[in-house]
């Protein structure tokens, strides 16, 4: 509904695709992947991509399916591949999800996780995700290369305890 009628409980994160003019918003208390259209700079629309909106709590939600009847507990942050694929990280069910914005599927991208925070891709395809509970960073190499789906630990800077998110830049640096 509109954005002036539609509850948005605790927005997290952000990722704006700019091929469909479209944001996805992480509402980390309402347990929903929200998103957010607008034609014009005085009407947005605030649309649910997948989840219940409620106020949740985690793990008991642990079993997804496929399209807007999906749930989603307690979702960090939120990152797009610019490939029609989302990736939510769950930080207390200790998993990252990867939704399919083609088919409106959605399936599992790493589980067992300790908090995982934050998820980022380079251009070369590989995926980052920060962890809070054990305080690290990993690269995942996609598929299709020798190392395919091999994390590796990333050395994190003196003094960084706790991860909340991760990024880079086009030149290979992560933050």
């Amino acid at each position: 509904g509109s954005a002036l009628t539609s509850r948005l409980n605790s927005p997290f994160a952000g990722f704006y695709d700019p091929s469909t003019g479209i944001s996805y918003v992480a509402d980390i208390h309402g347990c929903v992947v929200r998103t957010i259209s607008s034609n014009n700079m005085n009407t947005a629309q605030l649309g649910t991509l997948f989840g219940e909106y409620r106020t949740c709590v985690s793990s008991q939600y642990n079993n997804p399916t496929a399209g807007a009847g999906a749930t989603i507990g307690k979702p960090y942050a939120i990152w797009g591949d610019g490939n029609g694929h989302l990736y939510i990280p769950e930080v207390n069910d200790g998993r990252i999800q990867k939704y399919n914005l083609n088919t409106n599927e959605i399936s599992t991208f790493r589980s067992a996780l300790s908090e995982p925070t934050g998820v980022w891709g380079d251009s070369d395809g590989n995926i980052f995700y920060s962890e809070r509970g054990s305080g690290g960073a990993v690269k995942v190499i996609p598929s299709g290369s020798s190392t395919a789906d091999s994390p590796t630990a990333l050395p994190l800077p003196s003094g960084v305890v706790g991860p909340r998110g991760i990024w880079g830049d086009t030149t290979g640096n992560i933050y």
